[in-house]
């Protein structure tokens, strides 16, 4: 089943996805955020039109504190190529917390974001 999840942001959760059923009966996913601070979890419905969207586990990432800037890692994700090289580059920045880990380099010289730190970050 997993072999069909594409997406890198797939890469932002952990592997170990768990299959649940409610007591009406409907199925569901349970994505674990694998962000060190975070541990959420987001559940994707099976029985519903758009089970394979993957707008929630988007939303959460972009609002997960453990992910910092949200928007520029969901903007990063998408530059990638596939699922696999977003888990290489996730899993560099989840050990050693540099974002030039995720950002990448360029012509060998790093990138850096102009943008200015959240309250939250600065404390």
């Amino acid at each position: 089943l997993q072999r069909t999840w594409t997406s890198t942001v797939y890469a932002c959760f952990k592997t170990e996805v768990t299959a649940h059923e409610t007591p009406s009966g409907r199925r569901y996913h349970r994505f674990t955020c694998a962000a060190k601070d975070c541990g959420g979890s987001i559940n994707r419905y099976l029985d519903t039109g758009n089970a394979k969207s993957t707008s929630n586990l988007r939303r959460h990432v972009q609002s997960c504190k453990g992910w910092g800037h949200g928007e520029e890692v969901l903007m990063r994700l998408d530059n990638m190529q596939n699922a696999q090289e977003a888990c290489e580059k996730l899993v560099a920045f989840k050990y050693t917390g540099d974002i030039c880990e995720l950002l990448g380099t360029g012509n060998g010289k790093p990138t850096y974001s102009a943008r200015s730190h959240t309250r939250y970050e600065i404390r």
